[in-house]
């Protein structure tokens, strides 16, 4: 009875899966306000990311990572979103959470330019970034409370020319019968054996520690991710926790604007590439304390293809952790950082 019920899971299972898309094309599209709400959303305070008219105005470097959420809208979109539905169709899943982001930089987001009519109805003040997302189901690995969901996104500019790389883990919460595979599929795996061996060798280079406002939550959701578990107890309780928390991606963010500001001087072209494992959740209003690893190296780490003459010199690993219990947030986190001569050469660009 015991083995007929398995395969009775596993046949179902392998119907679910059978129904989640695996290759999804999307337009997407944001206008100066979208980046505005994204930085207040994340904490940001410098003008270059507040006010559209500064000379260096830029989205934040994790921008793209919220995309997929508002899709082409500029206002409120239904949860779950387009990208999140065939998912929630995964047999037994109550819930997606994220697991991991890595993200790589080919070229420079756009940013919109001033004073031309465009998608937000020609009134004249301003037009709207278009682009392409094109998102890859990798695999489907069974865990012991649920499914890890391995997903793979490019961004294309109209000129086709490719702007980053996300590659995202999912933990889809309660689903059931997938195969189950010991293997680890690291984007990085010497990234993550680096971070693990410079916080066993030396004390952290830097400390940043930052309260995040209860308020925060509030502000970031308005960029596209409107699950509620981030703003309504309730909802939060109902899938296992003790109460509403931070978006994952929201915390990778604030630690993200850590290393820029203690490394970069906060500019935000000297990011090449980024990447973290969501390891617990952080409660609303919670203290943030990053440590960062610097590591120098007379060769580059990672070259950026867009242009050969920038070479990234450095990796900063981190790690974020919640103040008040102890408990780690972000692990397995880094970024890779252009010298300073190549900021300057990696401005943004305008449509």
């Amino acid at each position: 009875v015991k083995a007929r019920a398995t395969t009775e899971r596993g046949r179902a299972a392998a119907a679910c899966a059978a129904a989640v898309p695996m290759h999804q094309r999307s337009t997407v599209s944001y206008n100066s306000r979208d980046i505005l709400v994204y930085a207040l959303g994340v904490g940001c305070r410098v003008p270059r990311f507040l006010w559209e008219e500064h000379p260096e105005f830029a989205p934040f470097p994790l921008f793209p990572a919220v995309l997929s959420f508002k899709g082409r809208s500029h206002g409120v979109v239904p949860y779950p979103h387009k990208e999140l539905l065939p998912l929630m169709a995964l047999c037994g899943v109550r819930g997606v959470l994220d697991g991991e982001l890595h993200l790589e930089y080919d070229r420079p987001l756009p940013v919109p330019a001033r004073g031309l009519s465009g998608d937000n109805g020609g009134d004249g003040g301003e037009s709207s970034v278009t682009l392409e997302l094109s998102t890859h189901l990798e695999g489907i690995s069974q865990k012991r409370t649920g499914a890890v969901i391995h997903l793979h996104s490019e961004l294309y500019d109209t000129d086709c020319h490719r702007i980053c790389t996300m590659r995202t883990a999912l933990f889809a919460v309660g689903a059931s019968g997938y195969s189950r595979s010991d293997e680890t599929r690291e984007h990085a795996p010497a990234a993550a054996r680096d971070w693990t061996r410079v916080r066993s060798e030396r004390v952290a280079e830097a400390v940043y520690t930052e309260t995040i406002g209860e308020h925060i939550s509030k502000l970031y959701r308005l960029s596209g991710d409107y699950n509620p578990i981030h703003i309504d107890d309730e909802t939060a309780q109902a899938h296992g926790l003790d109460g509403a928390v931070m978006h994952g991606r929201c915390t990778m963010a604030f630690g993200v604007r850590a290393v820029l500001d203690t490394f970069a001087h906060g500019d935000p072209s000297a990011l090449s590439a980024a990447a973290a494992r969501f390891a617990s959740p952080v409660p609303l209003g919670s203290t943030l304390v990053t440590r960062m690893w610097r590591e120098t190296r007379p060769t580059p780490v990672q070259p950026v293809r867009s242009s050969p003459e920038r070479a990234c010199t450095s990796r900063v690993y981190f790690e974020t952790e919640v103040k008040e219990s102890g408990r780690l947030a972000l692990t397995h986190a880094w970024i890779d950082v252009l010298t300073s001569s190549s900021t300057a050469m990696l401005g943004q660009s305008r449509l």
